[in-house]
């Protein structure tokens, strides 16, 4: 196990910037033990398994203002079906010894699980929605609801091109809302990509619209407006396989 200390970083830096440096020998950073159950992670990010994570290394190091210590604790999903590795973001205040959590973020992109149905509509979607969840891993909150947006926008044109090729021109020009209002859908699909509209406008506007519902509500509804189309594809299948 490597360790790289908050010690090992005073010892290097410049005298002047040395304040509270007795800090650093309460915290005893090199204590793997106590930074695990200080910092510690319950869950994988990229299977979403409860777990008792392996820590493979520490590292700290200074702020551009070195007023805070960023703590990186790389951990290892101990399920052998994952084995994947994460990384948990941390900062100490070195004057107050405030800490608090900046984020979590997988080495390995986390990517939505979706069928294969819905990567033939919209491959585009599959990314662009896979990013999304990306950034909301790493608590970037206000990135990954305009990415949602889009992945919703690139979503409902492209099913709506699927269903009617020779208009492709003309939906990609129209404002998402108006795809879904002039298009013909099937009822599930039409009255969730609306809700589902409202909620994504509101992660782009300057003012919420839908106090009530939240970065979740959207996702619901996106996941909704998924699986109604997957079923309305596999029940067309059928009915033309088994007439």
């Amino acid at each position: 196990m490597v360790v790289t200390t908050g010690h090992d970083i005073i010892n290097n830096a410049p005298e002047e910037l040395l304040v509270n440096s007795e800090l650093y020998d309460e915290l005893e950073f090199n204590d793997v033990e106590y930074i695990t159950k200080e910092y510690g992670q319950d869950k994988c990010p990229v299977c979403n398994f409860s777990i008792k994570p392996i820590l493979l290394m520490v590292n700290t190091r200074f702020d551009d203002s070195f007023s805070k210590v960023i703590i990186s604790l790389v951990y290892k999903c101990p399920r052998s079906e994952c084995s994947e590795l994460f990384v948990l973001y941390y900062e100490v205040d070195r004057e107050t010894y405030q800490h608090k959590k900046l984020g979590c973020a997988s080495i390995k992109p986390k990517h939505a699980m979706i069928s294969d149905k819905i990567q033939e509509i919209s491959g585009n979607f599959v990314l662009i929605y896979s990013e999304a969840i990306e950034a909301e891993s790493l608590g970037l909150k206000n990135i990954c609801g305009p990415g949602y947006r889009k992945a919703l926008e690139f979503l409902i044109k492209d099913y709506l091109i699927y269903l009617h090729p020779d208009e492709e021109a003309s939906i990609k020009r129209k404002f998402l809302g108006n795809c879904i209002n002039d298009y013909e859908l099937p009822p599930n699909i039409k009255e969730m990509a609306k809700r589902a509209t409202w909620l994504a406008n509101d992660e782009t506007h300057y003012e919420r619209k839908w106090g009530d519902k939240d970065l979740e509500d959207l996702k619901t509804l996106i996941n909704i407006v998924v699986y109604w189309i997957m079923m309305e594809e596999l029940t067309k299948e059928y009915q033309k396989s088994m007439k």
